[in-house]
């Protein structure tokens, strides 16, 4: 089972996705257990290319909306994500 996350900026829409989460872990589990860390990443992306957030989802391997928001915030722990 594969989710990916995308995030959309002024500048295009880059798109992350995890693979392999453990066995009976829900689509939507996933997303819950990996997408802190999973949108660092999208949002340094998307940063380092000079864009500006909009939005961000997570997809199931059908393409059904597991999650989306339009509001993101990156978390204040600076070590633990550089």
């Amino acid at each position: 089972m594969t989710v990916t996350f995308y995030m959309s900026s002024d500048v295009g829409t880059v798109d992350l996705a995890v693979h392999g989460y453990e066995i009976g872990v829900t689509p939507r589990e996933a997303v819950d257990r990996t997408k802190e860390y999973v949108l660092v990443q999208l949002h340094r992306v998307t940063t380092q290319r000079g864009g500006t957030f909009e939005r961000w989802w997570a997809e199931d391997e059908d393409g059904s909306v597991l999650e989306s928001h339009d509001d993101y915030q990156r978390p204040r722990r600076p070590q633990m994500w550089s």
